[in-house]
Order: structure tokens, then C-alpha cells, then sequence
């Protein structure tokens, strides 16, 4: 078994794990859930197979199963869907153990040193394509949630963003990325525990996806919750 496919069974028991905490409420409200994550996998895939596209990341075949479509790895696919549900289930869970809101007044101000970390990566490594791609996106994801967006969730995004950092970082150092491979002058050239920089900035994209869908589908009136 590869690397790739024992993240995903890892990722699948998270949510396994964590519903036998039954003050977690995990699966509570899994009608708004299961959109959330199928709709982040089909957004995820389509930038991977962006990225494929053009080269701007390369898979080795030989180190996966062979299995791809659109030059996407079937692993590669999987943790497409996988990486938001033990997000969201991770998200759902830490709202029902630790309900609190209080912080959510400091979360604009967050916010807003993401958008201007963003702004200057785009102006400063305009030449590097991955770095300009996946923070572009972010920064219109994170205005549209923080400036138009009427929902008010971003400290509960916080919160799990930063377990699920953790977690990413310690996956990246235990298995490591060995079928995955980038082209330097498209990046920063800067990696944490092992990733590309960018890697962490595209985590947040999904992952911000897939919790702003799951909060849009919670509220009466969408047909889900």
C-alpha cells in the first residue's frame, strides 16, 4: 500500500474516531455535510487537473497505483474529498465540544493579515505561477466570506484550520510527498516540514470551501439541513 492511500484511511477514521465523542455532534448535521464535501472534491479536482494541465505539479506514476483520470492519480483524487470531510468533521466536532463564540470579533482582524499576506506574495513572486494561482484564489475566497458573506463563522475556521495544519504538517513529515513533484520556478521555493508553501495556502482554499458550504447548506431554506 502506498503512502497516498494510507493517508486516505487515515483521514477516513478521523471522522470514525471522533463520532464515539458523542458531545462532539459530528454527524449532527450531515444532510449539510455531504454536499459540502462532495461539491469541495469536484472544486479541488478541477484545480488539481488546472495544475496537471500545465505542469505546474507532476505525479509519478510509478510510485501510485496507476490509476488516473485527467492525469489526476486515483489517490490523488481521493484525498480530494477525503482532506475536506475529516476538515468539516474536525470543524463540526470542535463546535459542539467548545461552543463558545467569543473570539469570533477578532477574526476580521485575521482575516485581514491573510489578505495582506496574500496581496504581497501575489505582487512579489508574480512570476512564480503556483504561488500566484493558489493564493489568488484564496485571497477572493477569504474577501467574498469576510466582505460579502453574511455568515459569521471564521473563528470556528481558525480553530480547526490550526488542527488541521498540524495534522497536515505531521503527514507531510511521516509520509511525505514522494509521488508528487513541482517545477521550483513556479514556487516560493520555500517549504514547511516538507511541503511547498503554497501547499498550506491551497489546504486553506478547500478547506474554507468546504466549511462555507457547510455552513450555507445548514441554514433553513436550502433544501439540506
Amino acid at each position: 500500500m502506498n503512502n497516498s492511500y494510507l493517508l486516505n484511511l487515515i483521514l477516513l477514521f478521523i471522522p470514525i474516531l471522533l463520532y464515539f465523542d458523542k458531545k462532539g455532534q459530528v454527524f449532527k448535521d450531515w444532510k449539510a455535510l455531504l454536499p459540502a464535501v462532495v461539491i469541495t472534491g469536484i472544486i479541488s479536482i478541477v484545480i488539481k487537473m488546472v495544475l496537471a494541465r500545465y505542469k505546474l505539479v507532476l505525479y509519478d506514476q510509478a510510485t501510485l497505483s496507476g490509476i488516473s483520470y485527467f492525469d489526476i492519480p486515483l489517490e490523488a483524487a481521493l484525498l480530494c474529498f477525503t482532506v475536506p470531510l475529516a476538515g468539516v468533521v474536525i470543524y463540526a466536532y470542535l463546535n459542539g465540544r467548545y461552543p463558545n463564540n467569543d473570539f469570533e470579533k477578532y477574526s476580521l482582524a485575521l482575516s485581514n493579515v491573510f489578505l495582506g499576506l496574500s496581496i504581497a506574495i501575489i505582487f512579489f513572486a508574480y512570476t512564480m505561477a503556483y504561488a500566484v494561482i493558489t493564493f489568488s484564489l484564496l485571497l477572493l475566497l477569504l474577501f467574498y466570506i469576510e466582505y460579502i458573506n453574511k455568515y459569521r463563522f471564521m473563528y470556528k475556521f481558525y480553530r480547526a484550520y490550526g488542527v488541521l495544519l498540524v495534522l497536515y504538517a505531521l503527514s507531510q513529515l511521516l509520509f511525505g510527498d514522494q509521488h508528487v513533484a513541482y517545477h521550483l520556478e513556479n514556487t516560493m521555493k520555500f517549504n514547511l516540514a516538507g511541503a511547498p508553501f503554497e501547499n498550506y495556502s491551497l489546504l486553506g482554499l478547500h478547506f474554507l470551501s468546504a466549511v462555507y458550504l457547510f455552513e450555507f447548506f445548514k441554514r433553513p431554506g436550502h433544501g439540506f439541513a
